[in-house]
């Protein structure tokens, strides 16, 4: 009989990550935080996740996915980039099979807060048709 393997971190585990790597993460409120901590917060997608949604427009559909990274994405800036907004473009392969998402625009926040109004900002600028992608 096979046991039942699951992908989740157990605690001595974090305890083990934290301790041998205890800087460089954060947690949404900008607490350093180690990478056990932060590894195990990075299996939930509740935490993780701050805002999603499907929009279309015309013929295209577009993924705009708000989350907390809870890295410093910012690289030496004074405060910590820990969220980010991205757009995808939603495609089809020819053959029906499979979705595709083409990401199209991205930006980084500091706090929730600003993460959550800039998605707000995003998706209001998308659906207006003014904000430049790549």
């Amino acid at each position: 009989m096979h046991e039942k393997t699951t992908n989740k971190i157990n605690k001595k585990a974090v305890e083990a990550m934290d301790k041998k790597f205890p800087r460089n993460h954060y947690d949404k409120q900008g607490k350093v935080i180690g990478l056990g901590t932060w590894a195990k917060l990075l299996e939930d997608e509740n935490y993780r996740m701050i805002k999603r949604e499907d929009i279309k427009i015309g013929r295209k559909v577009y993924f705009v996915s708000t989350v907390w990274l809870g890295i410093d994405h910012g690289w030496a800036g004074k405060k910590p980039l820990l969220f980010e907004t991205m757009i995808f473009r939603n495609t089809v392969k020819k053959d029906k099979s499979n979705l595709n998402r083409i990401d199209v625009y991205q930006d980084r926040y500091c706090t929730e807060k600003e993460a959550i109004a800039g998605h707000k900002k995003v998706v209001k600028l998308l659906k207006q048709g003014k904000l430049e992608m790549y």
